[in-house]
């Protein structure tokens, strides 16, 4: 994984490139500071979440970004990333999975400019009763996102919902060629 943090500013002009997971690690996790990201690709992150008798929530498996941190992502994709919440036994509950390609803590500000998500996964853990997958592609919980144009393509989750973004409270700004929408209550798009 790499990891940006300790209040300083990361500037990542990838050309084009293409950081691959394969489909065994977490890529990006931002804690703090400010990141800009330009031409990259992200794909086949992965994150399970611990499992046993307390089994541990996943999220964000191509990018994590924590309370505080400040994020823009231009001309980027996220294509295949997985999270699964930890598995328990059969008489507790699984742990859930959130985000599978991006995941943006609460207090956290995020800007996607022509950024596209494809084939993207949020599991919820298997047990007695399983864990929730909440939204596959993006899930931001009190987070301020504003999302300028890309595709929100397919995504799937397992015992969840919010097959493509997953929100809780806050505002979600998707703005267009002609207009912003806000989106204020919990709920999935």
């Amino acid at each position: 994984a790499i990891v940006a943090g300790k209040e300083n500013s990361v500037v990542i002009n990838g050309q084009g490139s293409t950081i691959d997971g394969g489909g065994v690690h977490t890529i990006f996790h931002i804690r703090s500071g400010a990141v800009d990201i330009d031409g990259l690709a992200i794909n086949n992150g992965y994150l399970r979440g611990a499992g046993g008798r307390l089994p541990a929530d996943a999220a964000g498996a191509g990018m994590k970004i924590d309370s505080g941190a400040s994020v823009e992502l231009s001309n980027v994709s996220f294509s295949n990333n997985v999270v699964i919440g930890g598995q328990s036994g059969a008489r507790s509950e699984g742990a859930d999975g959130s985000g599978g390609a991006l995941f943006a803590a609460p207090n956290s500000n995020v800007t996607l400019s022509n950024v596209s998500f494809s084939g993207n996964r949020a599991d919820g853990g298997a047990a007695g009763w399983n864990g929730n997958g909440y939204g596959g592609n993006i899930f931001f919980g009190g987070s301020n996102l504003t999302y300028i144009g890309g595709t929100l393509g397919p995504a799937t989750v397992w015992s969840g919902r919010g097959e493509g973004v997953d929100y809780i409270s806050d505002v979600l700004h998707l703005a267009g060629s002609s207009s912003t929408t806000r989106l204020g209550a919990a709920g999935t798009t």
